[in-house]
């Protein structure tokens, strides 16, 4: 596999690709609870297997079998006290922070209730607003197109396209991805707006 890029400093990065893309196996690198098999992967200037580490927070991916159900829950590694309690969200947020930098979160979207992903995004919103920076994963673009300042495409190991999303869309290199991130509704949506162009130009070429 070939990954080079750059995630910025107080900023959001989202990898998308599609199911065994390499984006898990790419954030446990990143938060250094893998070794990279070649190359090299420096976070705030040194290797995240070393000291640190200890700056990094890491989300678990789906697939874990050790992922608590909630959002919140798996960030902080236990369970939260309820919501009559004192401690909200703000605070949960500052006490998983303390001098973490870089906050990687593997699919954090997934199996969350429409509430909770509300939840999950003001606390990455609040992570970037403190100046964290933030890399998160995922399978579906039109979850994490308003959160994100960078949106790198995944496949088979390999980055195919890196850029902001109005960038990403008048690029060639990511259109041919794009659609395993999509709704299929707008998928095929798009495919009947090209099969009628199509047709249309053929009836028209033979008439």
């Amino acid at each position: 596999s070939k990954v080079d890029v750059d995630f910025r400093r107080g900023e959001v990065t989202a990898v998308l690709g599609a199911k065994s893309a390499g984006k898990s196996t790419l954030l446990k690198i990143l938060s250094g609870r893998l070794s990279a098999t070649e190359g090299s992967v420096k976070v705030l200037g040194r290797s995240p297997r070393g000291g640190t580490k200890a700056r990094i927070g890491y989300l678990p991916g789906k697939a874990d079998a050790n992922r608590a159900p909630g959002f919140v829950d798996r960030l902080l590694g236990k369970k939260r006290e309820s919501n009559s309690s004192a401690r909200g969200l703000a605070r949960l947020t500052q006490a998983f922070l303390g001098n973490r930098d870089l906050v990687v979160l593997d699919d954090p979207f997934a199996d969350l209730s429409a509430a909770e992903i509300s939840e999950a995004k003001a606390f990455i919103r609040d992570l970037v607003a403190r100046g964290k920076t933030v890399v998160l994963s995922s399978n579906a673009l039109m979850d994490v197109k308003e959160l994100c300042n960078q949106i790198v495409i995944l496949h088979e190991g390999r980055v195919q396209a890196m850029g902001t999303l109005p960038e990403l869309l008048t690029g060639g290199s990511a259109i041919r991805f794009l659609p395993a991130v999509l709704p299929a509704e707008m998928v095929e949506r798009v495919l009947t707006v090209l099969r009628e162009e199509i047709l249309s130009t053929a009836d028209s070429t033979g008439a």
